[in-house]
């Protein structure tokens, strides 16, 4: 069960191919589910903060994640965060790092991967608490406004 994955890496505009986890689940004997795990909530009239994305201006109520604990094996896995296939090794879209410009007084960001650097904030960078009084909460099906 190998399945192979293009991605079009929106911050390089490279195309990426990458071997999704049965490569070294078979290796290893296990298998990756590709459900991810359920964030335990209160209920909805309880809720009083969620997560907002700047750059997608995506919300959810769960705290944004791209990292997992397989919990039959302990291994860790991924979800890509732009094509949401879930994998043994880290994608490069998850490869960023934030670095301090002293000398421009700024943080730019760089793809370990991709060797790219760029002023922008990429996507998995912009997730922040908002709170629900002071924003728009995202809505779930049959759930009625706070």
């Amino acid at each position: 069960m190998r399945r192979h994955v293009a991605v079009a890496c929106l911050f390089c505009g490279l195309l990426v191919t990458a071997v999704n986890a049965a490569s070294e689940a078979d290796e290893y004997g296990l298998e990756l589910d590709d459900t991810l795990p359920e964030e335990v909530l209160p209920p909805l009239e309880e809720r009083s903060h969620y997560w907002f994305n700047d750059l997608t201006s995506e919300s959810q109520w769960a705290k944004p994640g791209y990292e997992y604990t397989d919990p039959g094996s302990g291994k860790v896995y991924y979800m890509d965060p732009d094509t949401k296939e879930t994998s043994w090794e880290k994608p490069d879209s998850l490869k960023w790092t934030a670095v301090e410009d002293i000398e421009a007084k700024t943080t730019y960001y760089h793809n370990e991967a991709t060797g790219v650097s760029q002023w922008e904030k990429p996507a998995m960078f912009a997730w922040r608490l908002v709170a629900v009084e002071d924003g728009d909460p995202p809505r779930e099906d049959g759930d009625e406004e706070l």
